[in-house]
């Protein structure tokens, strides 16, 4: 008497379900991390880590482990760079009032 091995049955509505969470899940977490690397990546290097610390920080306080010239560097002048397509929008007001707010710019 021979035994086979028991088949094994997937529901289609469990694989879409899964795919429907993990696909935008791992996209979304690729354009935030994607974000983040462009932001701290030139002529000035800022840490990833500061750079996340930073942008939180304007939502959520934190501890302050970040210089003023990282900050200026991040907010002033690569996030306005980055927001200028969507100037009209969200980006050029929100980077505008912090440029006001901070006198010194590193280049």
């Amino acid at each position: 008497m021979t035994t086979s091995a028991p088949e094994l049955v997937v529901e289609p509505e469990k694989t879409r379900a899964s795919t429907r969470i993990v696909v935008p899940l791992v996209l979304t977490i690729g354009i935030v991390a994607v974000g983040l690397i462009s932001l701290s990546v030139g002529r000035y290097t800022v840490p990833v880590n500061e750079v996340a610390r930073i942008l939180v920080n304007e939502v959520i306080a934190l501890p302050r482990t970040w210089t003023e010239a990282e900050t200026n560097v991040v907010l002033g002048v690569r996030l306005r760079a980055s927001c200028s397509p969507c100037s009209s929008v969200v980006g050029w007001p929100w980077a505008a009032r912090h440029y006001r707010r901070r006198s010194a710019i590193l280049w």
